[in-house]
């Protein structure tokens, strides 16, 4: 999709959802360029997205604590649900199933620890109108209340 140039910095790339990478910035600057258009310096704080072949307009990264995972934590913040659910499952051994349709519209905010996905989803089931299935130790399905 495209190029992210390392300018004396720290940063993060991701695949989201949807296919797009996105590229965010913890110090200093990076350049990102699409394949096909867009060239720009990214600096501390902000992140863009690459899709299309194109690299996006630097966007802010808010309040998020994009490299918490250093520490053995998933910060977010007004986060999609599907987007949390998504990040949990790969710390988790086994397979976790949801419809993100279904769940359209469920946001999160919170602090959970990468190293017991269990509670995590216990925590967002006990705060969200979802219901979280165990059919195995390897199999959890997280479906709307």
């Amino acid at each position: 999709q495209g190029t992210a140039t390392a300018l004396g910095t720290r940063f993060l790339v991701r695949k989201a959802e949807d296919g797009a990478t996105v590229v965010t910035v913890i110090e200093s600057t990076v350049a990102v360029k699409g394949t096909t258009a867009g060239n720009v310096k990214v600096p501390a704080g902000q992140k863009s997205t690459l899709q299309d072949g194109r690299a996006g307009t630097p966007q802010p990264i808010g309040n998020a604590d994009p490299d918490a995972w250093t520490r053995g934590l998933l910060k977010v913040d007004d986060q999609p649900l599907s987007e949390v659910l998504q990040t949990l499952a790969g710390y988790r051994h086994g397979l976790v199933r949801f419809d993100p349709q279904a769940l359209q519209g469920m946001r999160v905010s919170g602090v959970f620890k990468l190293d017991d996905t269990g509670a995590a989803l216990a925590s967002l089931a006990d705060n969200l109108p979802i219901k979280v299935e165990y059919f195995t130790d390897l199999v959890v399905v997280i479906k709307p209340r």
